[in-house]
């Protein structure tokens, strides 16, 4: 008997101290929310199936991952024994930095037959990610009243903290009339009245009202910005959850009436031609007049009193809509100066006001008579962005009943410029050598001409005369309709409308942890330009801000960096500003690109570059092909380098092998690109690589560092692998570029910049660097004809410069 007894001691010890086992239960925990703010409540649910058949009794213990933990009791959890699960209460919980944290929840599992302490326990986890609580600007709405001019726009704060009243913050108005004129309005939010600034609230919004100020002008689109960039500090005022629904364009849409052809038949019947070229119908009741002038005098009128109509007349009313309206029928025959004006007391808001007249040359033959008759009509002033020169744009018409032959009558066009001061300068044009010939035929045939006033002080020019034969070398019907005169001078010169675009670059795809570079140009600026930034949208909540290197007004490439964090497919907005020197904004356009960004791909060995940036390889030292994705490696030592674009190993008639290159693996080069075979070359032979492994990007602006490898590679530099330093500050030597930046400055053919000790090699290079190179190199071709607006696409690039490879 005490033997027994002692057998069941011994089992009760062996109770008492038994280790709680990782059973098959299975812990269930569910989040309230597992994205919350900073001081915002938490809730967790705790449940767990899947018990021993044994157990009775369960408790929780919670880690929320920032040092704290929660005790769910015995007593808080209830068990259910004949389903073998249990239920605990609910815990609570609250963070006080923004993080992401892993929440941890234990649930453990009694049999109160063996005591107090568990049998068994499993774990399972929760994500909670916990953001700082960040206001979110929202323009909802922008209408307009035309009655009062009047713009109404709506911002509210859907985010989920308030904005401090004093924040100098900045809503901005903009208004493009039709004409290519510009309006703006900035409201600073320190101005507006306490009733007007309810947005700054969370859940509150504002309606706030501007009145435009110039009455006569036509609307093409209003945008009004919350939260906008401040021009001085180059940043805006408030961080927000969400910087891509600050803005909200109201965008209008008007007909265009214009009259595009007078003519006259055989019996003396004038008709003309109406076309609605606009993006809209003419308002159903509007009265529309055309107004025809004839010399000698006649008068006729039309008048549109509803539409839609099936009447072909009334066809012009119509989006895309043209009517041949018939008219006055001359009494005689001869020659007439007819003006045709649609709209002529302008009852319909079009897009384009200045072009509703056409006047016209009108030739009423007698068909028994035969003669020459030239006439020239239609001149124009005009104005050239980048290049920055005037022209005048003419037509000479060959209203005659006689072809014109240069063989017997070589006559000419003559352009006289008569300046303020009554002096003059003619240029005479030889219809012998005239690209423009259409003019010679007879029937009413026009060539449209130019004489260019590049080199001229337009300021200084009263008026341009343009006479067809000047030298009266035809007899002509009509002598008198050989000239016209254009006035130059004005009391006030017209402002040309701008031509500024900027080009946000090509779409590009890449992996994830790749650095995306954007080169967007910048072209056509006005020339009272003197500077230009750029907004760029990342798409991700990241809004970054460039500052363009201004030294060639055609062009101006505005560059940046960035790197995504999660695969996805982002629009890129490239939103380009150009000042003038007060550093006051002359107008804003904007462009947008794609970036697909995927999932690493998994590799058998190694590892590949992550920048979109160039991937370097081959060039100077030693190199070996295998099949694989483009990287470079870079080793110690002597340097070595693998280039793993794709070859090809074609088998000959006498059993050797040679390695060939694929097909080009860049989907943006296409064969028929003159840069197309030296891309292929200079890749095949590990000269250069794309940005990624299937985009070369060729119209992007080939930056310092790339063509320092290329120039290497070309030119067969030797490199230095164990570099340890450089000449330049901001140059480190382990960059993988350096060995040949270094090399190229040792032989005096590369310099950096002497006002801050930098090379720049991510910079976009001009084409005066790129001459000074090839000057050194001994090359004497400059590289002019290969670029555009002061710089050199990495497609041109290789185009020009595989002509010397050694």
């Amino acid at each position: 008997m005490k033997r027994l007894v002692s057998i069941f001691a011994g089992l009760a010890m062996m109770v008492s101290v038994a280790v709680p086992q990782a059973f098959a239960l299975t812990p269930n925990a569910s989040a309230s929310s597992t994205s919350v703010l900073v001081g915002e409540t938490i809730t967790l649910s705790v449940s767990a199936t899947d018990l021993a058949a044994e157990t009775d009794e369960a408790s929780a213990m919670i880690y929320w991952g920032d040092s704290t933990t929660t005790s769910i009791l015995k007593s808080e959890c209830s068990v259910d024994t004949s389903t073998a699960s249990a239920s605990c209460v609910s815990a609570s919980h609250s963070y006080a930095s923004a993080d992401t944290y892993t929440v941890t929840i234990y649930v453990y599992e009694y049999d109160a037959d063996l005591g107090s302490s568990p049998t068994g326990y499993e774990t399972t986890t929760v994500a909670v990610t916990v953001t700082e609580p960040l206001p979110d600007l929202v323009m909802q709405t922008v209408t307009y009243d035309p009655s009062y001019r009047d713009v109404t726009y709506t911002v509210a704060n859907k985010g989920s903290a308030n904005i401090d009243s004093s924040t100098a913050g900045l809503n901005q108005l903009s208004v493009v009339y039709t004409d290519g004129t510009t309006e703006s309005q900035t409201h600073n939010w320190t101005v507006l009245s306490s009733s007007l600034t309810a947005f700054l609230t969370v859940g509150n919004s504002s309606d706030i009202h501007y009145y435009l100020s110039d009455s006569g002008k036509i609307i093409d689109s209003i945008t009004v910005c919350a939260d906008s960039i401040n021009v001085m500090t180059g940043s805006e005022a408030v961080i927000e959850s969400d910087e891509t629904n600050n803005c909200s364009t109201l965008e209008f849409s008007y007909p265009d009436l214009l009259p595009t052809a007078i003519t006259v038949d055989e019996y003396g019947s004038l008709s003309y031609t109406i076309e609605n070229q606009g993006d809209e119908n003419i308002a159903t009741g509007s009265v529309i007049e055309a107004t025809i002038d004839i010399t000698p005098p006649s008068s006729a009128s039309y008048t549109l009193t509803d539409v839609p109509t099936t009447s072909s007349d009334l066809a012009f009313a119509g989006q895309g809509g043209s009517s041949t309206i018939a008219t006055a029928t001359l009494a005689s025959y001869g020659i007439y100066t007819v003006e045709v004006c649609v709209d002529s007391t302008d009852q319909a808001a079009e897009s384009n006001e200045d072009n509703n007249c056409i006047t016209a040359l009108v030739n009423y033959a007698d068909p028994a008579v035969y003669y020459y008759d030239l006439g020239v009509d239609n001149l124009t002033y005009n104005y050239v962005f980048g290049d920055d020169y005037y022209y005048i744009g003419y037509t000479v018409s060959n209203l005659g009943t006689l072809d014109i032959d240069t063989s017997v009558y070589d006559g000419a066009n003559i352009c006289t410029i008569n300046y303020l001061d009554g002096s003059s300068r003619s240029v005479s044009y030889s219809w012998q050598y005239s690209s423009l010939t259409e003019f010679l035929t007879a029937g009413g045939v026009s060539s449209d001409f130019s004489f260019s006033l590049s080199g001229e002080d337009v300021s200084t020019i009263d008026s341009v005369t343009i006479c067809a034969d000047g030298s009266y070398i035809l007899a002509e019907s009509d002598e008198d309709n050989n000239c016209n005169n254009i006035q130059i001078a004005s009391d006030e010169e017209e402002t040309p409308q701008s031509t500024f675009t900027v080009e946000a670059g090509s779409d590009q795809s890449v992996t994830l942890g790749t650095i995306v570079t954007v080169s967007a140009l910048a072209t056509n600026l006005d020339a009272s330009a003197t500077g230009i930034t750029a907004n760029i949208n990342w798409n991700d909540g990241t809004l970054t801000h460039v500052i363009g290197s201004f030294d060639d007004a055609s062009g101006v490439y505005l560059i940046d960096n960035h790197e995504y964090t999660a695969a996805g497919t982002y629009t890129v907005t490239v939103e380009a500003t150009q000042y003038n020197n007060d550093s006051v904004e002359i107008s804003t356009v904007s462009d947008s690109l794609t970036i697909t960004v995927t999932e690493t791909a998994s590799s058998g060995g190694g590892s590949s570059g992550s920048s979109s940036t160039p991937t370097y390889g081959g060039g100077a030292g030693s190199s070996s092909s295998t099949s694989s994705s483009s990287s470079t490696t870079y080793g110690g030592g002597d340097q070595t380098e693998t280039v793993e674009d794709e070859q090809d190993v074609i088998v000959t008639e006498d059993n050797t092998t040679t390695d060939v290159c694929a097909e080009l693996p860049f989907t943006d080069v296409s064969p028929e690109a003159s840069y197309y075979d030296a891309i292929y070359q200079a890749w095949c032979d590990g000269i250069v690589h794309g940005r990624t492994e299937t985009l070369f990007a060729p119209e992007d602006a080939i930056l310092r560092g790339e063509v320092a490898k290329v120039v290497v590679g070309v030119f067969g530099y030797s490199i230095n692998s164990e570099l340890t330093e450089t000449s330049y500050s901001d140059l480190d030597a382990s960059e993988p570029l350096a060995p040949y930046i270094q090399s190229l400055t040792d032989e005096g053919i590369l310099q950096g910049y002497e006002s801050d000790g930098t090379f720049k090699l991510d910079q976009a290079i001009t084409v005066s660097e790129v001459d000074s190179i090839l000057s050194r190199l001994g090359v004497t071709d400059s590289i002019t004809e290969y670029s555009a607006g002061g710089y050199v696409t990495r497609g041109k690039f290789m185009e020009f410069i595989l002509q010397y490879l050694y």
